[in-house]
C-alpha cells in the first residue's frame, strides 16, 4: 500500500512540474510578444512625432490679387444720417417681410375654419409703416427687458412704458403672423429656409453698397 501511495505522489509531482514548466514557457512567450509590440508602438510614435513638427507657414500660401473697385459703391450725400444709411439696406427687407406676412395671414385664414370671434378674423393687411414700427419696437425691447410682452403695454404700475403705447397699440396678431418666407415654396429639410430670403437680400444689398478694401 505504501509503495502505491509513493508512486501516486511521484506521478502528481511530475505532472505539477510539467504544468509549471508550461506556465513558465507561456509567461516568457507573452513577455516577448509584449516587448515586441512595445517596440513597434514606440517606433510608430516616433514616426508620428517626426511628421507632426510645427513649422512657420511662409511663402507657401497662394495669393489672390484683388483689382476691383473698393469702398462705397454709390454716390451718397456727405451729411447722410445713420438712419438714412440704415434704410439703404433694410427698406427692401421690410417690404419683403410685409409681403410674406400678409401672404401667411391669408394662407392661415384659408386653411382654417375661422370662428366669428376668432382673433384672426380681425386681421387687416399690414404695410411698410406698421412694419417699421414693430421692428423698431423689437430693437427697443432688446434694450428694455421686461418679463412678458403684454408688460410693455401696461397702463399702470412699475411696468408702465410710454414708447410702446405711443408707437402702436398692442398687436399680438401681427407678431403671430410675422413671416419671412412662403411656406408653400420653401425647401423642406433646409434649416435656413424660413429666413433664407432675408439672408439673400442682405448679402446682395451689402455687395451693392460696399466693396471691402484690399488688404495685402
Amino acid at each position: 500500500i505504501l509503495e502505491k501511495i509513493a508512486e501516486e505522489l511521484d506521478l502528481e509531482a511530475s505532472s505539477a512540474s510539467d504544468d509549471d514548466e508550461d506556465d513558465i514557457e507561456n509567461v516568457i512567450q507573452n513577455l516577448a510578444m509584449e516587448e515586441t509590440a512595445g517596440d513597434q508602438d514606440q517606433s510608430d510614435d516616433e514616426e508620428i512625432t517626426s511628421e507632426s513638427v510645427w513649422s512657420e507657414y511662409v511663402g507657401r500660401h497662394k495669393t489672390f490679387p484683388f483689382s476691383g473697385p473698393h469702398g462705397v459703391q454709390k454716390d451718397l450725400p456727405v451729411e447722410i444720417s445713420p438712419l438714412e444709411s440704415f434704410f439703404l439696406v433694410v427698406v427692401e427687407v421690410i417690404n419683403h417681410i410685409v409681403t410674406e406676412t400678409n401672404r401667411f395671414a391669408e394662407q392661415t385664414i384659408v386653411s382654417k375654419e375661422i370662428r366669428k370671434y376668432a382673433r384672426i378674423s380681425k386681421w387687416a393687411p399690414t404695410d411698410a409703416d406698421e412694419m417699421k414700427k414693430i421692428l423698431g419696437l423689437m430693437l427697443w425691447m432688446g434694450l428694455v427687458r421686461l418679463n412678458a410682452l403684454p408688460d410693455y403695454w401696461a397702463n399702470q404700475g412699475i411696468y408702465r412704458q410710454e414708447i410702446p403705447r405711443l408707437t402702436m397699440s398692442r398687436n399680438q396678431l401681427l407678431l403671430s403672423m410675422l413671416h419671412f418666407n412662403n411656406n408653400e415654396t420653401d425647401q423642406r429639410g433646409d434649416r435656413l429656409a424660413k429666413i433664407q430670403p432675408l439672408v439673400d437680400i442682405l448679402q446682395r444689398k451689402f455687395q451693392e453698397l460696399m466693396y471691402p478694401v484690399n488688404i495685402s
